[in-house]
């Protein structure tokens, strides 16, 4: 076994000074405290003057200070004073033969730490004071740095500390609190009430409730308001002190201003209520995925665009909620390749792809992704954009510019058509004004009245024609009136029926009080005709034919899709088959004039064109829609007009026949024109004044001496029209009646084809019958 070591004490040993100008009596001072201090003897030092002893402590540093009440002429407790006075606190005993209370509470008074009686019989007890007297003064001085210490972190503590009265009076703040409370001097504060500090009732009252349940508040959070009225945050905590009988006797706590992270939260709540606001307001859908390629922010857009609510598509693979399974592999291996190489390839592009809704439909979008940025785990953010939309505006757009295109073509050949027929109605006027003058004149049984009579016929086919033409060119004249669609329907059931035969089962669904059109009665009948023959055509083996009649209304949607269509109000007509239908390419053009499918000889391929004319010169819209093998479905919208509906009232004449002697003014340009008319009118009783032009005209006017009852002018002439000279004509001949003629007219006399109301008019090409009867059925018209 080793052998053990004796542990020395280190400690510096203890110095004593004894002040007593009795060199005896500081003789058994030493010899009493030497005997008692065996085991760590003090050093001890004599001072028999105050002036020794004040220069001993001027240059020594001593643990205990033993003074004689006597000095000479002065006393221990002077010269106490003077070293108190000095700042040096060492522990002091008093030694005196003088016990009485006063200089016991003058010593005390002083600064002395104990007193001992002097004579053999006290002088034992001195070991014993002079131990209790180190004893206190190291407790003491122990209690002195830890205050020392407490007042250094009280006042360097970046926490707010202070103290208050158990009623909230402020006792005491450190520097910091008094920073946190906008306060420069600890002055401004005491007195103020704590609870006042607080910028909410509601937290004063929560304060006081904690505070009286538990006797203590950790953390409480709270809006309070600074002495400057600056309303800060603040974390509060808070103990309540009591004495020993448990009566409540302060508070103390601390106090830290929150106000930076609060505004931070707050900052970050409303960044992330600017974000929740974009992601719920952005019309795009919003996805972010992980790495692994999972969705972990899915935006109420996505929701509405993909069909999945967000708490479900969170944490689902991208790749297998709305990517089509052809294309999973490649968004897989994409999204490896980044990660492995940081590739960026389809970052910051815009990228089109097929996406699929929870229904299983695929749809169109396009795609922008980009790195979410950060520190934090890899993320990825796509803006997807649904391009159905655009994709029915694109084909949209492509229908609107082929039907731009088709609607230029057929206007120009709709001109064409229309310049062409007014000139060949001028010729048809005289084929068929002569035809019936020569077929009037011959006997029944003459051998040419056969080959007239197919000439006449050519000539009403052909008349027919130019009807169509007109018809398509929108340069006929339309006499219009306020209808009821189901009463036009109605009356041509039953000769609809006979049209297209029993095979076929014919079907109406007239909708309840529609709304009235305008439109002319006699062409409108005409497009239900074309259209039911077409169906009729389409059936061979029979089938059936639906006509309905409906208000509608065509949104902007419809309109899109169908230009140059306007959205609002109209009233439907739709004639729907169960035929062969169409292929697209024929719907292309359908409208077309002399277009057809029918088979040599069985059309002229005016038809449609005729219904596509007339239905725009009303203001209206058509439109088919067919499939081969699975029928057609025509319709037509008309827009609506108030009023009522006007019937169409039987023309009578004013003596039933067509023949007379008044005076007729005839003006027309084309002179076998003129020529047939003046011929026809004489030989109908008529007195007849010719001109070729407008001049020779007003002359004949201005110069003949009898009354002329009847101007009789065709629309279209050189320098003036028509109605410019009737207008002329009329200061000179006010009682003069008009009758207009023409192969097609112009603006003179009616407004968008529409004739005017009251303007007596004669469509070329005309009958002899047809011109004398309207000319009677003018003459005949009541005066005003």
């Amino acid at each position: 076994m080793p052998r053990s070591v004796p542990v020395q004490d280190t400690a510096p040993p203890l110095r004593f000074l004894i002040i007593d100008d009795n060199r005896s009596d500081a003789y058994l001072v030493r010899q009493c405290l030497d005997e008692a201090f065996t085991k760590r003897p003090p050093q001890l030092e004599h001072a028999a003057t105050i002036d020794e002893a004040m220069s001993r402590l001027d240059g020594s540093r001593y643990d205990l200070l033993l003074i004689d009440f006597r000095l000479g002429a002065d006393d221990g407790i002077s010269l106490l004073r003077r070293i108190r006075a000095r700042g040096i606190g060492t522990p002091a005993i008093f030694l005196t033969g003088y016990g009485n209370e006063e200089i016991v509470a003058q010593a005390l008074k002083a600064g002395v730490d104990d007193y001992v009686p002097k004579g053999a019989e006290n002088l034992p007890r001195l070991p014993d004071a002079v131990r209790h007297t180190l004893a206190r003064f190291e407790q003491r001085r122990a209690l002195e740095e830890a205050e020392r210490r407490y007042r250094m972190l009280y006042e360097a503590a970046p926490v707010g500390v202070f103290q208050t009265a158990k009623d909230g009076t402020v006792l005491g703040a450190n520097p910091a609190a008094l920073q946190i409370l906008g306060c420069q001097d600890l002055r401004a504060l005491l007195g103020l009430n704590s609870r006042d500090f607080y910028a909410d009732p509601k937290d004063r009252k929560r304060w006081m409730e904690v505070m009286e349940s538990e006797g203590a508040v950790q953390g409480m959070e709270a809006r309070c308001r600074r002495l400057d009225g600056q309303i800060i945050w603040a974390r509060v905590s808070a103990l309540a002190i009591r004495d020993g009988a448990g009566r409540l006797v302060s508070f103390e706590g601390t106090l830290e201003d929150i106000t930076p992270r609060m505004e931070a939260e707050e900052a970050l709540r409303r960044s992330e209520a600017r974000k929740t606001s974009i992601l719920d307001a952005a019309l795009d859908a919003i996805i972010t995925i992980d790495a692994a390629g999972r969705i972990t922010e899915f935006n109420p857009a996505a929701e509405r665009m993909l069909g999945y609510g967000r708490t479900e598509a969170l944490g689902r693979e991208l790749a297998e909620l709305i990517i089509p399974p052809a294309f999973r592999a490649g968004h897989r291996e994409g999204l490896a390749r980044y990660l492995a190489t940081s590739e960026p390839r389809i970052l910051g592009r815009r990228i089109e792809m097929t996406a699929i809704r929870r229904d299983g439909s695929e749809f169109p979008v396009e795609l922008a992704i980009t790195r979410v940025p950060g520190d934090g785990p890899v993320q990825f953010t796509g803006f997807m954009r649904d391009q159905s939309e655009r994709r029915q505006a694109e084909d949209a757009l492509r229908r609107s510019e082929e039907q731009l295109r088709s609607s230029q073509k057929m206007e120009a050949v709709g001109r064409l058509a229309g310049g062409v027929a007014h000139d060949f109605n001028n010729l048809l006027t005289v084929i068929q004004g002569h035809s019936e003058l020569l077929l009037a004149r011959l006997r029944s049984d003459d051998p040419i009245r056969k080959e007239i009579e197919q000439i006449r016929k050519a000539g009403e086919r052909a008349a027919g024609l130019t009807r169509q033409l007109l018809a398509f060119s929108r340069r006929q004249v339309l006499q219009a009136r306020v209808l009821d669609l189901n009463e036009v329907v109605a009356d041509m059931e039953k000769m609809l029926r006979r049209l297209i035969g029993e095979d076929i089962d014919l079907i109406t669904r007239l909708g309840p009080r529609i709304a009235h059109v305008k439109a002319d009665p006699g062409q409108l009948e005409q497009v239900i005709m074309n259209l039911a023959v077409n169906a009729r055509d389409a059936m061979p083996e029979g089938g059936r034919l639906i006509i309905e009649t409906a208000d509608t209304t065509l949104d902007e949607k419809f309109c899109r899709a169908h230009p140059p269509t306007h959205p609002g109000p109209y009233v439907m007509l739709a004639l729907t088959d169960t035929g062969s239908g169409m292929a697209p390419e024929t719907l292309s053009y359908l409208f077309e004039p002399f277009f057809t499918t029918k088979e040599k000889g069985k059309g002229t391929g005016l038809g449609l064109a005729t219904v596509y004319g007339i239905v725009k010169q009303s203001d209206g819209y058509v439109w088919v829609e067919s499939e081969p093998g699975k029928g057609s479905s025509f319709r037509i919208y008309l827009p609506p007009v108030e009023g009522p509906a006007q019937t169409v009232e039987p023309k009578t004449g004013g003596s039933g026949v067509d023949t007379g002697s008044e005076t007729i003014l005839l003006v027309e340009d084309e002179p076998v024109v003129r020529e047939l008319a003046r011929r026809i009118l004489e030989m109908n009783g008529y007195n007849v004044l010719e001109a070729g032009d407008v001049g020779e005209a007003r002359r004949l006017c201005g110069t003949h001496p009898e009354p002329i009852h009847l101007l009789v002018t065709d629309v279209v002439m050189p320098v003036m029209s028509g109605r410019g000279l009737a207008d002329a004509l009329s200061s000179l001949r006010p009682e003069m009646r008009v009758l207009y003629m023409s192969g097609y007219t112009d603006d003179a006399i009616v407004r968008h084809g529409i004739l005017l109301e009251g303007v007596p008019f004669l469509q070329k090409p005309f009958t002899p019958q047809r011109l004398a009867a309207k000319v009677r059925e003018v003459l005949d018209l009541p005066r005003d």
